[in-house]
């Protein structure tokens, strides 16, 4: 586990998108380290791919071929993302600051800050990974 820290940390040093990944993650409470190193690869990953695949015009074989992350993957990675982070959610203090991706519709169109995406994209987004087949809400 120290092996990995010490990568994020010097992660977080070279790469700012890592370290605004890694300073969302910091507003849930009661974190593990492995949950906390979890999440931050998780979010850092789902806001790459889904950058990538608004600007290849919604192509999934390019964002593929950038990231290595498949759409099926991306779709697992969401789904891991919420159900890791949600629990955590219900622990914060009242008050407290709210992770800009603690909602599924937010989570699923994030992107990296410098990647400013409009409605249509975001839009189109959620049509591409709808909440239902995340299998999040089965039990809906």
């Amino acid at each position: 586990m120290d092996f990995k820290k010490g990568i994020r940390d010097k992660r977080i040093e070279e790469d700012p998108r890592y370290a605004d990944v890694a300073s969302e993650i910091e507003y849930f409470p009661e974190l593990t380290d492995a949950e906390k190193l979890r999440l931050e690869e998780l979010l850092y990953d789902i806001r790459n791919y889904n950058g990538v695949y608004v600007d290849s015009n919604f192509d999934a074989r390019r964002a593929n071929h950038v990231t290595g992350i498949t759409k099926a993957e991306h779709k697992a990675n969401l789904k891991e993302y919420y159900d890791l982070s949600h629990p955590k959610l219900f622990k914060l203090p009242k008050g407290a600051v709210i992770p800009e991706t603690a909602g599924i519709k937010k989570l699923t169109t994030t992107t990296h800050r410098d990647k400013k995406i409009d409605l249509g994209q975001e839009v189109q987004l959620i049509l591409d990974f709808p909440i239902r087949q995340l299998s999040m809400f089965d039990d809906l």
